[in-house]
């Protein structure tokens, strides 16, 4: 009677003891991951928007992804070049930072180019493996040979630095200077703003290798 008295005290004491209820506790669900919120505020100026869309652009996307520009692609029977800006477009729409004009002033440019490479035999550059753009007379196409927000070819461009803006009602410009981690300069984008729904966007980018 004693060893089950014993035994029954052994018991009552696992039960009321902190490491059991522990043991009890249901398992918390694993917490939801905090989803950043987009690169855009409302409450930023023209220059602190310019600045934060060009240090997110060359650290997520420059020589990454090719979104600066509508892509050159082949017909389905290899006889012709057009360009297909899906990926372009949805970049300026997803991104936050553009003006829908950003592209309504590229549209001119890319139709003349479109027109220009449409009138090419795909096949012959095909043999030669050249370029599509090699052969366009003129400049029709010429935006395509560099990265039209850097003026770049393929250089290391990591730096972003305010060199001046102005400010007139609900438009603005600002130009910042671009350069590698030793801060060369390379390039001045020269960049047009509109202020929407009280919210800076992009509607023009223009280079300068000069201030």
């Amino acid at each position: 009677m004693a060893d089950a008295c014993q035994i029954m005290k052994k018991i009552l004491l696992l039960i009321l003891s902190p490491c059991f209820f522990s043991l009890c506790r249901p398992v918390q669900a694993n917490k939801q991951p905090v989803i950043p919120e987009g690169p855009v505020s409302i409450a930023e100026g023209p220059s602190e928007q310019v600045l934060k869309f060009y240090t997110w652009y060359l650290h997520e996307f420059y020589l990454k992804k090719p979104v600066e520009a509508p892509e050159i692609v082949l017909s389905p029977d290899s006889s012709s070049y057009h360009l297909d800006p899906a990926e372009h477009l949805a970049f300026l729409k997803s991104s936050g930072y553009f003006s829908d004009k950003f592209y309504e002033r590229e549209l001119p440019a890319c139709n003349a180019c479109e027109a220009k490479l449409r009138s090419i035999d795909a096949r012959s550059i095909l043999r030669a493996g050249g370029s599509p753009i090699d052969p366009v007379d003129g400049r029709a196409c010429a935006f395509l040979g560099w990265m039209p927000w850097t003026g770049g070819q393929g250089e290391t461009l990591n730096t972003v630095n305010l060199v001046g803006a102005d400010q007139i009602a609900d438009s603005a410009t600002v130009t910042i200077m671009l350069s590698d981690s030793a801060a060369e300069p390379y390039s001045y984008p020269r960049v047009t703003l509109l202020k929407e729904k009280n919210a800076w966007k992009i509607c023009r980018i223009v280079i300068s290798y000069d201030k």
